[in-house]
Protein backbone atom coordinates (compact mmCIF):
# COMPACT_ATOMS: atom_id res chain seq x y z
CA UNK A 1 0.00 0.00 0.00
CA UNK A 2 1.50 3.32 -1.15
CA UNK A 3 -1.09 6.11 -0.73
CA UNK A 4 1.11 8.73 -2.41
CA UNK A 5 1.98 6.69 -5.49
CA UNK A 6 -1.56 5.34 -5.76
CA UNK A 7 -2.94 8.89 -5.80
CA UNK A 8 -0.37 10.24 -8.28
CA UNK A 9 -1.03 7.37 -10.69
CA UNK A 10 -4.79 7.75 -10.26
CA UNK A 11 -4.44 11.40 -11.36
CA UNK A 12 -2.25 10.42 -14.32
CA UNK A 13 0.54 12.83 -13.37
CA UNK A 14 4.04 12.39 -14.79
CA UNK A 15 6.49 11.54 -12.02
CA UNK A 16 9.91 10.15 -11.11
CA UNK A 17 10.97 8.26 -7.99
CA UNK A 18 14.02 9.40 -6.04
CA UNK A 19 14.32 7.23 -2.93
CA UNK A 20 11.33 8.00 -0.71
CA UNK A 21 10.44 11.05 -2.84
CA UNK A 22 7.87 11.08 -5.61
CA UNK A 23 8.85 14.03 -7.85
CA UNK A 24 6.15 15.51 -10.09
CA UNK A 25 7.05 17.13 -13.39
CA UNK A 26 4.31 19.74 -12.96
CA UNK A 27 3.46 21.56 -9.73
CA UNK A 28 -0.28 21.38 -9.17
CA UNK A 29 -0.19 24.82 -7.53
CA UNK A 30 2.07 27.04 -9.67
CA UNK A 31 1.68 24.96 -12.83
CA UNK A 32 5.39 25.04 -13.73
CA UNK A 33 6.82 21.91 -15.40
CA UNK A 34 10.25 21.98 -13.73
CA UNK A 35 10.31 18.75 -11.64
CA UNK A 36 10.28 20.79 -8.42
CA UNK A 37 7.29 19.32 -6.55
CA UNK A 38 8.46 16.62 -4.12
CA UNK A 39 6.06 14.37 -2.19
CA UNK A 40 7.57 12.14 0.50
CA UNK A 41 5.97 8.69 0.27
CA UNK A 42 6.45 7.97 3.99
CA UNK A 43 5.47 11.24 5.64
CA UNK A 44 3.05 12.25 2.82
CA UNK A 45 4.42 15.79 3.08
CA UNK A 46 5.10 17.80 -0.08
CA UNK A 47 7.00 20.91 -1.09
CA UNK A 48 7.48 22.82 -4.32
CA UNK A 49 11.09 24.02 -4.37
CA UNK A 50 10.51 26.83 -6.84
CA UNK A 51 11.33 30.10 -5.08
CA UNK A 52 8.26 31.79 -6.56
CA UNK A 53 5.93 29.02 -5.32
CA UNK A 54 7.20 27.32 -2.17
CA UNK A 55 3.86 25.66 -1.46
CA UNK A 56 4.18 22.87 1.11
CA UNK A 57 2.09 20.78 3.47
CA UNK A 58 0.36 17.42 3.75
CA UNK A 59 -0.92 15.59 0.67
CA UNK A 60 -4.47 16.24 1.90
CA UNK A 61 -3.89 19.87 0.88
CA UNK A 62 -3.27 18.73 -2.70
CA UNK A 63 -6.43 16.59 -2.64
CA UNK A 64 -8.52 19.52 -1.43
CA UNK A 65 -6.94 21.80 -4.04
CA UNK A 66 -7.82 19.30 -6.77
CA UNK A 67 -11.40 18.94 -5.50
CA UNK A 68 -10.93 15.29 -4.56
CA UNK A 69 -12.07 15.80 -0.95
CA UNK A 70 -15.57 17.10 -0.27
CA UNK A 71 -15.93 19.53 2.61
CA UNK A 72 -17.83 17.95 5.49
CA UNK A 73 -20.53 19.51 7.64
CA UNK A 74 -20.71 18.48 11.28
CA UNK A 75 -21.84 19.46 14.73
CA UNK A 76 -19.43 22.10 16.02
CA UNK A 77 -19.35 23.74 19.40
CA UNK A 78 -20.41 27.33 19.70
CA UNK A 79 -17.45 29.67 20.03
CA UNK A 80 -16.91 30.43 23.70
CA UNK A 81 -14.70 33.16 25.21
CA UNK A 82 -11.34 31.95 26.44
CA UNK A 83 -11.35 30.91 30.09
CA UNK A 84 -8.63 32.47 32.26
CA UNK A 85 -7.04 29.66 34.29
CA UNK A 86 -4.04 31.70 35.43
CA UNK A 87 -5.35 32.46 38.93
CA UNK A 88 -6.42 28.85 39.49
CA UNK A 89 -3.05 27.52 38.34
CA UNK A 90 -1.10 30.01 40.47
CA UNK A 91 -3.12 29.25 43.60
CA UNK A 92 -2.85 25.47 43.21
CA UNK A 93 0.87 25.70 42.39
CA UNK A 94 1.51 27.74 45.53
CA UNK A 95 -0.55 25.27 47.57
CA UNK A 96 1.75 22.47 46.39
CA UNK A 97 4.94 24.41 47.14
CA UNK A 98 3.71 24.94 50.70
CA UNK A 99 2.92 21.24 51.22
CA UNK A 100 6.27 19.62 52.10
CA UNK A 101 4.77 16.17 52.62
CA UNK A 102 3.21 16.24 49.14
CA UNK A 103 6.48 17.49 47.62
CA UNK A 104 8.36 14.52 49.12
CA UNK A 105 5.66 12.11 47.91
CA UNK A 106 5.78 13.45 44.34
CA UNK A 107 9.59 13.41 44.32
CA UNK A 108 9.48 9.71 45.23
CA UNK A 109 7.27 9.22 42.16
CA UNK A 110 9.56 11.03 39.74
CA UNK A 111 7.97 14.50 39.86
CA UNK A 112 10.77 16.72 41.12
CA UNK A 113 10.60 20.25 42.53
CA UNK A 114 12.32 21.48 39.37
CA UNK A 115 9.58 19.92 37.23
CA UNK A 116 6.85 21.29 39.52
CA UNK A 117 8.19 24.82 39.09
CA UNK A 118 8.79 24.56 35.35
CA UNK A 119 5.34 23.20 34.51
CA UNK A 120 3.38 24.99 37.27
CA UNK A 121 2.05 21.71 38.68
CA UNK A 122 -0.27 22.16 41.65
CA UNK A 123 -2.62 20.42 44.07
CA UNK A 124 -6.25 21.07 44.87
CA UNK A 125 -8.66 19.59 47.38
CA UNK A 126 -12.22 19.07 46.17
CA UNK A 127 -15.04 16.92 47.58
CA UNK A 128 -12.74 15.42 50.24
CA UNK A 129 -10.31 14.22 47.55
CA UNK A 130 -6.87 15.56 46.74
CA UNK A 131 -6.06 16.19 43.06
CA UNK A 132 -2.82 16.83 41.20
CA UNK A 133 -3.22 19.68 38.70
CA UNK A 134 -1.47 19.60 35.31
CA UNK A 135 -1.83 22.82 33.27
CA UNK A 136 -1.18 22.71 29.52
CA UNK A 137 0.26 25.94 28.15
CA UNK A 138 0.20 27.83 24.86
CA UNK A 139 2.85 30.57 24.74
CA UNK A 140 3.20 30.36 28.50
CA UNK A 141 -0.50 30.82 29.21
CA UNK A 142 -2.50 27.95 30.78
CA UNK A 143 -5.19 27.01 28.26
CA UNK A 144 -6.16 23.57 29.56
CA UNK A 145 -6.31 22.17 33.10
CA UNK A 146 -6.44 18.47 33.93
CA UNK A 147 -6.60 16.81 37.35
CA UNK A 148 -5.19 13.44 38.47
CA UNK A 149 -6.63 11.82 41.59
CA UNK A 150 -4.15 11.36 44.43
CA UNK A 151 -2.50 9.20 45.55
CA UNK A 152 -1.17 8.20 42.12
CA UNK A 153 -1.33 4.47 42.91
CA UNK A 154 -4.93 4.60 44.13
CA UNK A 155 -7.38 2.12 42.62
CA UNK A 156 -11.04 3.05 42.65
CA UNK A 157 -13.50 0.84 44.49
CA UNK A 158 -16.79 -0.16 42.87
CA UNK A 159 -18.61 2.14 45.29
CA UNK A 160 -16.41 5.09 44.28
CA UNK A 161 -16.99 4.38 40.59
CA UNK A 162 -20.73 4.18 41.22
CA UNK A 163 -20.61 7.57 42.94
CA UNK A 164 -19.11 9.11 39.80
CA UNK A 165 -15.52 9.40 41.03
CA UNK A 166 -12.91 9.10 38.27
CA UNK A 167 -9.12 9.12 38.23
CA UNK A 168 -9.03 12.05 35.82
CA UNK A 169 -11.12 15.15 35.25
CA UNK A 170 -10.70 18.49 33.51
CA UNK A 171 -11.84 22.08 33.80
CA UNK A 172 -14.71 22.86 31.46
CA UNK A 173 -14.51 25.53 28.80
CA UNK A 174 -10.96 24.69 27.76
CA UNK A 175 -9.83 23.83 24.22
CA UNK A 176 -8.37 20.38 23.62
CA UNK A 177 -4.61 20.83 23.36
CA UNK A 178 -1.60 18.60 23.84
CA UNK A 179 0.64 18.97 26.86
CA UNK A 180 3.63 21.10 25.73
CA UNK A 181 1.94 21.65 22.35
CA UNK A 182 4.23 24.60 21.55
CA UNK A 183 6.93 22.03 20.75
CA UNK A 184 5.08 20.93 17.59
CA UNK A 185 5.79 24.15 15.70
CA UNK A 186 9.47 24.12 16.73
CA UNK A 187 10.55 20.59 15.77
CA UNK A 188 10.35 18.31 12.72
CA UNK A 189 10.44 15.23 14.97
CA UNK A 190 7.99 14.83 17.85
CA UNK A 191 7.80 12.23 20.62
CA UNK A 192 4.26 11.60 21.85
CA UNK A 193 3.70 10.10 25.31
CA UNK A 194 0.50 8.69 26.76
CA UNK A 195 0.10 11.47 29.32
CA UNK A 196 1.51 14.55 31.02
CA UNK A 197 3.60 12.68 33.56
CA UNK A 198 5.56 10.73 30.93
CA UNK A 199 6.05 13.88 28.87
CA UNK A 200 7.41 15.70 31.91
CA UNK A 201 9.85 12.84 32.60
CA UNK A 202 11.33 13.14 29.09
CA UNK A 203 11.32 16.94 29.10
CA UNK A 204 13.30 16.96 32.36
CA UNK A 205 15.76 14.56 30.74
CA UNK A 206 16.42 17.12 28.00
CA UNK A 207 14.02 16.09 25.22
CA UNK A 208 12.30 19.33 24.25
CA UNK A 209 10.44 17.78 21.29
CA UNK A 210 7.91 15.96 23.49
CA UNK A 211 4.15 16.33 23.78
CA UNK A 212 1.74 14.40 25.96
CA UNK A 213 -1.81 13.35 25.23
CA UNK A 214 -4.40 14.74 27.62
CA UNK A 215 -6.95 12.02 26.93
CA UNK A 216 -5.12 8.69 26.92
CA UNK A 217 -3.50 6.58 24.21
CA UNK A 218 -6.74 5.77 22.40
CA UNK A 219 -7.66 9.44 21.94
CA UNK A 220 -6.51 11.41 18.90
CA UNK A 221 -8.59 14.56 18.78
CA UNK A 222 -9.09 16.42 15.51
CA UNK A 223 -7.22 19.41 16.96
CA UNK A 224 -4.18 17.23 17.72
CA UNK A 225 -4.34 15.65 14.27
CA UNK A 226 -4.32 19.10 12.69
CA UNK A 227 -1.41 20.23 14.87
CA UNK A 228 0.73 17.18 13.97
CA UNK A 229 -0.33 16.95 10.32
CA UNK A 230 2.89 18.46 8.94
CA UNK A 231 5.30 16.85 11.42
CA UNK A 232 7.85 14.75 9.53
CA UNK A 233 8.62 12.07 12.14
CA UNK A 234 6.46 10.94 15.07
CA UNK A 235 7.62 8.54 17.79
CA UNK A 236 4.79 7.01 19.83
CA UNK A 237 6.05 6.25 23.36
CA UNK A 238 2.86 4.82 24.84
CA UNK A 239 2.41 2.43 27.77
CA UNK A 240 3.39 -1.18 27.15
CA UNK A 241 -0.10 -2.58 27.70
CA UNK A 242 -3.09 -3.48 25.53
CA UNK A 243 -4.47 0.08 25.58
CA UNK A 244 -1.08 1.50 24.63
CA UNK A 245 -0.63 -0.93 21.74
CA UNK A 246 -4.14 -0.16 20.47
CA UNK A 247 -3.38 3.55 20.76
CA UNK A 248 -0.26 3.18 18.63
CA UNK A 249 -2.35 1.55 15.89
CA UNK A 250 -4.98 4.31 16.09
CA UNK A 251 -2.44 7.14 15.85
CA UNK A 252 -0.35 5.52 13.11
CA UNK A 253 -3.36 4.60 10.97
CA UNK A 254 -4.65 8.17 11.05
CA UNK A 255 -1.41 10.17 10.92
CA UNK A 256 0.31 7.80 8.48
CA UNK A 257 2.20 4.57 9.03
CA UNK A 258 5.24 5.85 7.15
CA UNK A 259 6.10 8.61 9.61
CA UNK A 260 4.97 6.99 12.88
CA UNK A 261 7.20 4.62 14.83
CA UNK A 262 6.51 2.69 18.01
CA UNK A 263 8.95 3.10 20.92
CA UNK A 264 9.22 -0.38 22.46
CA UNK A 265 9.82 -0.37 26.21
CA UNK A 266 11.28 -3.38 28.03
CA UNK A 267 8.53 -5.91 28.78
CA UNK A 268 8.76 -5.46 32.56
CA UNK A 269 8.36 -1.66 32.31
CA UNK A 270 4.89 -0.11 32.27
CA UNK A 271 5.60 3.39 30.95
CA UNK A 272 8.25 5.99 30.18
CA UNK A 273 8.33 7.37 33.73
CA UNK A 274 8.94 3.93 35.21
CA UNK A 275 11.69 3.36 32.61
CA UNK A 276 13.48 6.53 33.68
CA UNK A 277 12.98 5.90 37.41
CA UNK A 278 14.77 2.56 36.98
CA UNK A 279 17.91 4.59 36.32
CA UNK A 280 17.93 4.61 32.53
CA UNK A 281 19.62 7.62 30.95
CA UNK A 282 19.09 9.77 27.85
CA UNK A 283 21.57 7.53 26.03
CA UNK A 284 19.40 4.53 26.90
CA UNK A 285 16.28 6.27 25.61
CA UNK A 286 18.16 7.33 22.48
CA UNK A 287 18.77 3.63 21.88
CA UNK A 288 15.03 2.97 22.19
CA UNK A 289 14.37 5.69 19.61
CA UNK A 290 17.00 4.22 17.28
CA UNK A 291 15.33 0.81 17.55
CA UNK A 292 11.77 2.11 17.31
CA UNK A 293 9.61 -0.17 15.18
CA UNK A 294 7.53 0.67 12.17
CA UNK A 295 3.87 0.06 12.91
CA UNK A 296 2.53 -3.08 11.25
CA UNK A 297 0.09 -2.26 8.43
CA UNK A 298 -0.94 -5.81 7.69
CA UNK A 299 0.07 -7.93 4.72
CA UNK A 300 1.42 -11.45 5.02
CA UNK A 301 1.61 -12.87 8.54
CA UNK A 302 2.49 -16.29 9.91
CA UNK A 303 -0.05 -18.30 11.88
CA UNK A 304 2.17 -17.98 14.96
CA UNK A 305 2.21 -14.15 14.84
CA UNK A 306 -1.57 -14.09 14.43
CA UNK A 307 -2.11 -16.47 17.35
CA UNK A 308 0.33 -14.55 19.55
CA UNK A 309 -1.55 -11.33 18.79
CA UNK A 310 -4.82 -13.04 19.71
CA UNK A 311 -3.26 -14.24 22.98
CA UNK A 312 -1.96 -10.74 23.80
CA UNK A 313 -5.38 -9.25 23.00
CA UNK A 314 -7.87 -11.95 24.06
CA UNK A 315 -10.89 -9.64 23.88
CA UNK A 316 -11.83 -8.61 20.32
CA UNK A 317 -12.98 -5.02 19.78
CA UNK A 318 -16.67 -4.69 20.70
CA UNK A 319 -19.20 -4.65 17.88
CA UNK A 320 -21.19 -1.50 17.14
CA UNK A 321 -24.78 -2.44 18.03
CA UNK A 322 -28.03 -1.47 16.34
CA UNK A 323 -30.95 -0.05 18.38
CA UNK A 324 -32.90 -3.34 18.18
CA UNK A 325 -32.04 -6.47 20.17
CA UNK A 326 -33.74 -8.68 17.62
CA UNK A 327 -31.46 -7.37 14.88
CA UNK A 328 -28.38 -7.63 17.11
CA UNK A 329 -29.16 -11.29 17.72
CA UNK A 330 -29.27 -11.88 13.96
CA UNK A 331 -25.86 -10.26 13.37
CA UNK A 332 -23.99 -11.59 16.39
CA UNK A 333 -24.11 -8.36 18.37
CA UNK A 334 -23.59 -5.68 15.73
CA UNK A 335 -21.12 -4.40 13.15
CA UNK A 336 -17.38 -5.08 13.12
CA UNK A 337 -14.28 -3.49 11.69
CA UNK A 338 -13.90 -4.01 7.96
CA UNK A 339 -17.49 -5.03 7.29
CA UNK A 340 -19.53 -3.76 4.36
CA UNK A 341 -23.23 -3.76 5.19
CA UNK A 342 -25.65 -3.24 2.31
CA UNK A 343 -29.19 -2.08 3.06
CA UNK A 344 -31.86 -2.29 0.36
CA UNK A 345 -35.62 -1.83 0.07
CA UNK A 346 -38.09 -0.20 -2.33
CA UNK A 347 -38.28 3.63 -2.26
CA UNK A 348 -40.17 5.10 0.68
CA UNK A 349 -39.86 2.08 3.00
CA UNK A 350 -37.38 3.80 5.33
CA UNK A 351 -33.80 2.95 4.33
CA UNK A 352 -32.40 6.40 5.15
CA UNK A 353 -34.42 6.59 8.37
CA UNK A 354 -33.18 3.20 9.57
CA UNK A 355 -29.55 4.02 8.73
CA UNK A 356 -29.79 7.35 10.52
CA UNK A 357 -31.39 5.72 13.56
CA UNK A 358 -28.42 3.35 13.79
CA UNK A 359 -26.07 6.33 13.40
CA UNK A 360 -27.90 8.16 16.18
CA UNK A 361 -27.32 5.33 18.63
CA UNK A 362 -23.64 4.94 17.73
CA UNK A 363 -22.85 8.66 17.93
CA UNK A 364 -25.19 9.83 20.71
CA UNK A 365 -25.00 6.93 23.16
CA UNK A 366 -21.69 5.28 22.35
CA UNK A 367 -19.87 8.51 21.37
CA UNK A 368 -18.30 6.92 18.30
CA UNK A 369 -17.69 9.38 15.43
CA UNK A 370 -20.04 8.82 12.47
CA UNK A 371 -20.07 10.20 8.91
CA UNK A 372 -23.46 10.11 7.21
CA UNK A 373 -23.10 10.98 3.52
CA UNK A 374 -26.47 11.42 1.84
CA UNK A 375 -27.23 12.56 -1.70
CA UNK A 376 -31.01 12.59 -1.38
CA UNK A 377 -31.82 14.77 1.66
CA UNK A 378 -30.76 18.26 2.69
CA UNK A 379 -28.62 18.85 5.77
CA UNK A 380 -31.59 20.38 7.57
CA UNK A 381 -33.88 17.41 6.88
CA UNK A 382 -31.20 14.97 8.04
CA UNK A 383 -30.51 16.91 11.24
CA UNK A 384 -34.22 17.22 11.99
CA UNK A 385 -34.60 13.46 11.60
CA UNK A 386 -31.48 12.84 13.70
CA UNK A 387 -32.79 15.06 16.52
CA UNK A 388 -36.10 13.21 16.52
CA UNK A 389 -34.23 9.93 17.00
CA UNK A 390 -31.71 11.16 19.57
CA UNK A 391 -34.21 13.09 21.72
CA UNK A 392 -37.24 10.89 21.04
CA UNK A 393 -39.18 13.85 19.67
CA UNK A 394 -42.03 13.75 17.19
CA UNK A 395 -41.42 15.13 13.71
CA UNK A 396 -44.07 17.83 14.25
CA UNK A 397 -42.61 19.00 17.60
CA UNK A 398 -39.33 20.11 16.00
CA UNK A 399 -39.41 23.88 15.50
CA UNK A 400 -36.70 25.80 13.68
CA UNK A 401 -36.66 28.51 16.33
CA UNK A 402 -35.62 25.87 18.90
CA UNK A 403 -32.58 24.81 16.87
CA UNK A 404 -30.01 26.84 18.81
CA UNK A 405 -31.33 25.63 22.17
CA UNK A 406 -31.34 22.05 20.91
CA UNK A 407 -27.79 22.42 19.62
CA UNK A 408 -26.50 22.70 23.19
CA UNK A 409 -27.54 19.09 23.75
CA UNK A 410 -25.37 17.94 20.84
CA UNK A 411 -22.08 19.69 21.61
CA UNK A 412 -20.37 16.36 22.25
CA UNK A 413 -22.21 14.23 19.68
CA UNK A 414 -19.61 13.26 17.05
CA UNK A 415 -21.66 13.01 13.87
CA UNK A 416 -20.79 14.63 10.54
CA UNK A 417 -22.98 15.02 7.47
CA UNK A 418 -21.70 14.97 3.92
CA UNK A 419 -23.46 16.02 0.75
CA UNK A 420 -22.51 16.73 -2.85
CA UNK A 421 -24.95 16.77 -5.79
CA UNK A 422 -22.27 15.56 -8.21
CA UNK A 423 -19.63 13.32 -6.72
CA UNK A 424 -17.40 10.63 -8.19
CA UNK A 425 -16.36 7.34 -6.64
CA UNK A 426 -12.81 8.73 -6.39
CA UNK A 427 -14.06 11.74 -4.44
CA UNK A 428 -16.00 9.47 -2.10
CA UNK A 429 -12.89 7.38 -1.50
CA UNK A 430 -10.63 10.35 -0.72
CA UNK A 431 -13.30 12.07 1.37
CA UNK A 432 -13.84 8.96 3.47
CA UNK A 433 -10.09 8.48 3.95
CA UNK A 434 -9.69 12.12 4.97
CA UNK A 435 -12.65 11.90 7.38
CA UNK A 436 -11.27 8.72 8.95
CA UNK A 437 -7.87 10.35 9.46
CA UNK A 438 -8.98 13.79 10.62
CA UNK A 439 -12.14 13.03 12.59
CA UNK A 440 -11.48 9.42 13.59
CA UNK A 441 -14.75 8.23 12.02
CA UNK A 442 -15.68 4.75 13.25
CA UNK A 443 -18.91 4.21 11.28
CA UNK A 444 -19.71 5.38 7.75
CA UNK A 445 -23.02 5.54 5.88
CA UNK A 446 -23.35 6.26 2.17
CA UNK A 447 -26.83 6.95 0.80
CA UNK A 448 -26.93 5.75 -1.89
CA UNK A 449 -24.91 3.70 -4.35
CA UNK A 450 -27.18 4.18 -7.34
CA UNK A 451 -27.21 7.99 -7.20
CA UNK A 452 -23.40 7.81 -7.23
CA UNK A 453 -23.34 6.03 -10.61
CA UNK A 454 -24.99 8.42 -13.05
CA UNK A 455 -23.22 7.49 -16.30
CA UNK A 456 -25.29 5.67 -18.88
CA UNK A 457 -22.54 3.47 -20.29
CA UNK A 458 -21.13 0.39 -18.58
CA UNK A 459 -23.48 0.89 -15.63
CA UNK A 460 -23.21 -2.66 -14.32
CA UNK A 461 -19.43 -2.53 -14.47
CA UNK A 462 -19.31 0.87 -12.74
CA UNK A 463 -21.68 -0.22 -9.97
CA UNK A 464 -19.60 -3.35 -9.38
CA UNK A 465 -16.40 -1.28 -9.20
CA UNK A 466 -18.01 1.13 -6.72
CA UNK A 467 -19.20 -1.74 -4.55
CA UNK A 468 -15.68 -3.18 -4.47
CA UNK A 469 -14.33 0.28 -3.62
CA UNK A 470 -16.58 0.51 -0.55
CA UNK A 471 -15.51 -2.96 0.62
CA UNK A 472 -11.83 -2.11 0.13
CA UNK A 473 -12.33 1.13 2.07
CA UNK A 474 -13.95 -0.72 4.98
CA UNK A 475 -11.01 -3.14 5.12
CA UNK A 476 -8.34 -0.44 4.73
CA UNK A 477 -9.86 1.88 7.35
CA UNK A 478 -10.85 -1.06 9.62
CA UNK A 479 -14.34 0.31 10.20
CA UNK A 480 -17.85 -0.79 9.15
CA UNK A 481 -19.53 0.94 6.21
CA UNK A 482 -23.29 0.87 5.69
CA UNK A 483 -24.12 1.22 1.99
CA UNK A 484 -27.68 1.92 0.88
CA UNK A 485 -28.68 0.45 -2.49
CA UNK A 486 -31.84 0.40 -4.58
CA UNK A 487 -33.64 -2.74 -5.77
CA UNK A 488 -34.64 -3.41 -9.34
CA UNK A 489 -38.22 -2.67 -10.34
CA UNK A 490 -40.44 -5.08 -8.43
CA UNK A 491 -44.03 -6.22 -8.42
CA UNK A 492 -46.36 -4.74 -5.79
CA UNK A 493 -45.73 -6.18 -2.28
CA UNK A 494 -43.08 -8.54 -3.63
CA UNK A 495 -40.56 -9.55 -0.92
CA UNK A 496 -37.10 -9.05 -2.38
CA UNK A 497 -33.96 -11.17 -2.11
CA UNK A 498 -30.37 -9.90 -2.24
CA UNK A 499 -29.94 -10.90 -5.89
CA UNK A 500 -32.64 -8.36 -6.72
CA UNK A 501 -30.47 -5.40 -5.70
CA UNK A 502 -30.24 -3.22 -8.78
CA UNK A 503 -27.22 -3.16 -11.05
CA UNK A 504 -24.66 -5.83 -10.24
CA UNK A 505 -24.29 -9.20 -8.59
CA UNK A 506 -21.03 -7.83 -7.15
CA UNK A 507 -22.96 -5.89 -4.49
CA UNK A 508 -24.08 -8.89 -2.40
CA UNK A 509 -20.82 -10.66 -3.21
CA UNK A 510 -18.77 -7.79 -1.74
CA UNK A 511 -21.07 -7.36 1.27
CA UNK A 512 -20.50 -9.06 4.61
CA UNK A 513 -24.11 -8.35 5.60
CA UNK A 514 -27.16 -7.68 3.43
CA UNK A 515 -30.21 -6.13 5.10
CA UNK A 516 -33.56 -6.00 3.34
CA UNK A 517 -36.69 -4.17 4.52
CA UNK A 518 -40.21 -5.11 3.55
CA UNK A 519 -43.37 -3.14 4.36
CA UNK A 520 -46.62 -3.99 2.62
CA UNK A 521 -48.57 -1.22 0.93
CA UNK A 522 -51.64 0.07 2.76
CA UNK A 523 -55.04 -0.53 1.18
CA UNK A 524 -57.73 2.09 0.77
CA UNK A 525 -60.30 2.32 3.57
CA UNK A 526 -63.68 1.27 2.16
CA UNK A 527 -65.62 3.78 4.29
CA UNK A 528 -63.46 6.90 3.85
CA UNK A 529 -61.81 6.07 0.54
CA UNK A 530 -58.49 7.20 2.04
CA UNK A 531 -55.21 5.69 3.21
CA UNK A 532 -53.59 6.55 6.53
CA UNK A 533 -50.11 5.97 5.08
CA UNK A 534 -48.43 4.58 1.99
CA UNK A 535 -46.89 1.61 3.78
CA UNK A 536 -47.94 -0.62 6.63
CA UNK A 537 -45.95 0.13 9.82
CA UNK A 538 -45.20 -3.58 10.33
CA UNK A 539 -41.72 -4.19 8.92
CA UNK A 540 -39.90 -7.39 8.08
CA UNK A 541 -36.19 -6.84 8.79
CA UNK A 542 -34.39 -9.53 6.80
CA UNK A 543 -30.72 -10.46 7.11
CA UNK A 544 -30.42 -12.10 3.71
CA UNK A 545 -26.66 -12.63 3.91
CA UNK A 546 -24.20 -12.80 6.79
CA UNK A 547 -20.61 -14.05 6.76
CA UNK A 548 -20.55 -14.52 10.54
CA UNK A 549 -24.07 -15.73 11.36
CA UNK A 550 -26.98 -17.71 9.95
CA UNK A 551 -29.07 -14.62 9.13
CA UNK A 552 -32.86 -14.71 9.38
CA UNK A 553 -35.45 -12.04 10.10
CA UNK A 554 -37.23 -10.18 12.86
CA UNK A 555 -40.18 -7.80 13.09
CA UNK A 556 -39.94 -4.04 13.56
CA UNK A 557 -42.65 -1.39 13.63
CA UNK A 558 -42.42 2.05 12.04
CA UNK A 559 -43.79 5.05 13.94
CA UNK A 560 -44.64 7.80 11.48
CA UNK A 561 -44.93 10.51 14.17
CA UNK A 562 -41.43 9.84 15.55
CA UNK A 563 -39.96 8.79 12.19
CA UNK A 564 -38.29 5.73 13.65
CA UNK A 565 -38.41 1.95 13.87
CA UNK A 566 -38.95 0.19 17.16
CA UNK A 567 -39.46 -3.34 18.49
CA UNK A 568 -42.87 -4.38 19.73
Amino acid sequence: MDPVLDYVEEKGWEYQLQGDECVLKRCVFCGRETWKLYINRKSRLFQCFRADCGMKGHISKIKKHMGDVIELEGFTKKEEPEVDFQTLVDECHMALLENEQMLRYLDDHGITLEAINRFKIGVRKANKNMWLLYPSMIDGTPRYVKYRLLPLEKKLTEAEKASGLTKFKREKGAPSILFNQDAVSKHDTIIVTEGERDAISLLMMGYENVVGTTGGAGTLKTEWYDALLETENIYLAFDSDEAGNAGVETWASRLGYGRCKKVVLPKHVKDVTEYIMEGNTADDFDALLSNAEEVDIGGVKSIMSILRNMADNPEPPPALPTPWEGVNMLVDGGFRAGELITLSAPPGVGKTTLALQISSLISSKHKKPVLFFCQEMTYEALVRLFVCHALDKTWQSFRREDAELISMQFEDVPIYFGYSPRITTEQVMHTFLEARARFGIEFFVFDNLHTLIREHDKVTERIGAASKMFKDLAMEMRVPILLIAQPRKMERDEVMFYYEIKGSSDIPADSDLVFLLHRGRMTTDEDTGQREATFNPATRFIVDKSRESAGGECRLMFDMNYRQFYEE
